[in-house]
């Protein structure tokens, strides 16, 4: 299964293949070295749960969360 995969901020792209045909968004957040607890993800535009699976081809955008105080 391949999913295209857009980190933000900077704007990068990275497809992203796996050797599973069921992928969680956890999964690509754990491949790709990302804390769960520091993104928000959208499959398409749409603001997504971490357990939801991903399918060939989808479009996934994780955004990092910014704190301060």
């Amino acid at each position: 299964m391949k999913v295209k995969v857009k980190l933000v901020p900077g704007e990068k792209e990275v497809n992203v293949q796996f050797k599973k045909s069921k992928i969680r968004i956890m999964d690509i957040l754990e491949d790709l070295g990302i804390d769960r607890e520091t993104v928000l993800v959208l499959v398409h535009g749409e603001l997504t749960p971490e357990e939801e699976y991903v399918t060939d081809g989808d479009e996934v955008e994780i955004l990092q969360v910014i704190s301060g105080g």
